[in-house]
């Protein structure tokens, strides 16, 4: 939507900032995550999946967006194996 953006980096934490308020609105943990490697959302907002050097890619419900949980959550499913 323009408003948020999501940034992660190699210690295995994803935040989301407000870019009107310049503020953090989360800071979760990407579960098993060795080495964040990529960070993608949908379409949507409704989710996010970030990868790692060990060749996991988990998804996760976003939630920032409409509907959302308003907390970070565990992944709804993880990808094993992928390099």
């Amino acid at each position: 939507d323009g408003r948020r953006v999501m940034a992660s980096g190699g210690d295995g934490a994803v935040l989301t900032w407000d870019l009107r308020t310049r503020r953090c609105l989360s800071r979760a943990a990407d579960e098993a995550c060795t080495g964040a490697t990529a960070l993608a959302a949908s379409p949507d907002g409704a989710h996010y999946a970030t990868g790692s050097d060990a060749g996991v890619v988990n998804l996760y419900a976003d939630p920032h967006a409409p509907g959302g949980a308003g907390a970070p959550a565990p992944p709804l499913k993880a990808f094993m194996n992928l390099t």
